[in-house]
């Protein structure tokens, strides 16, 4: 989904968008049904209305329900985000390495290339995806993994709130 110019100019004025209609009514069947088993925990992620038993709010959901942690990597909900954040990428493994390194950084610069715990994270357009895997082929690297960059909503969070996970 790509944003309007409007949809852009909103978030910039009120810092939130609304899309309804995003997920069909199938869909939103699978999340209201998993709603009644989280509200039954007894966790402090489930804050109670004082004084009842009455859930008023779930916390991290996405955390420990399957079909919550779904909707938070769906691509529908994260590329709005990714596209507001500029959060293009390509993720990339290939060996050797330290020659994947220099191949990609004469590609797109040092400044877009990022090497991470045996990836290299670049900082381009996923459809650069074939021109990437043909120059690194044709410098006789082997590529055992070439794809889009994507970040879940809680990633994304603790970037816009500066929080650390898992603190």
């Amino acid at each position: 989904m790509k944003l309007t110019l409007e949809q852009h100019a909103q978030f910039e004025r009120d810092g939130y968008l609304f899309f309804p209609g995003i997920f069909s009514r199938e869909e939103t069947k699978t999340l209201t049904a998993a709603v009644p088993e989280l509200y039954s925990r007894r966790e402090a992620y489930n804050v109670r209305e004082k004084g009842k038993d009455a859930v008023r709010t779930n916390f991290a959901a996405h955390l420990y329900s399957e079909p919550f942690a779904r909707l938070a990597r769906h691509p529908r909900m994260v590329g709005p985000v990714q596209e507001l954040l500029g959060e293009k990428g390509v993720i990339v493994r290939a060996q050797p390495a330290d020659l994947a390194g220099e191949v990609l950084t004469r590609m797109f610069g040092a400044e877009a290339v990022v090497r991470e715990d045996g990836y290299f994270h670049l900082k381009t357009d996923p459809g650069q995806s074939l021109e990437i895997n043909r120059q690194l082929m044709a410098s006789s690297i082997g590529v055992s993994e070439l794809r889009p960059f994507e970040r879940s909503l809680e990633e994304v969070f603790f970037q816009l709130t500066g929080e650390k996970q898992g603190s």
